[in-house]
């Protein structure tokens, strides 16, 4: 329980000290992503999950990027389950939008928004992730994905 505790504070300071924290916990609060979990907390899931491989795999993984990345990955501001023309292919446009968010109001570096761009493949096809930080994202969301749609809370 300790350690996992103390798991969850370092992950922390990878995120809340920053500027935008407060900017998006309010923006991804305000939409759902899978049941009842908010794009906050998915994204929060998926980071913390990102957090713990990175830590587990490679001394050689940038964790700052891949915790960051990962927290901002579904940074889309607006309901996907409403049918809309602007986010009907929502699947396979949102990478690129939440990417556009992250170095727009977050200022991600080039190697973010790599990162962030790539997290649906295999669903976006010609977007391979390229990096062991990408691929931790695009399967850390999918594992988490799954258990929320499965559990719906």
């Amino acid at each position: 329980m300790i350690q996992q505790y103390s798991l969850k504070k370092e992950f922390f300071n990878h995120i809340v000290h920053e500027d935008y924290y407060p900017f998006l916990k309010s923006e991804l609060k305000k939409y759902y992503q899978h049941g009842k979990t908010t794009i906050f907390k998915h994204c929060r899931n998926v980071s913390f999950c990102s957090y713990k491989v990175g830590k587990r795999i490679s001394k050689k993984i940038d964790l700052d990027a891949l915790v960051r990345s990962a927290f901002m990955h579904d940074f889309f501001m607006y309901d996907w389950h409403e049918k809309s023309d602007t986010h009907k292919l929502h699947g396979y446009t949102h990478p690129k939008v939440a990417a556009e968010n992250a170095k727009k109001y977050c200022n991600a570096t080039e190697k973010m928004q790599k990162i962030i761009k790539t997290h649906m493949w295999p669903l976006t096809i010609t977007k391979i992730p390229t990096s062991k930080e990408a691929w931790i994202l695009c399967l850390c969301d999918k594992h988490i994905a799954l258990k929320e749609t499965i559990h719906r809370h």
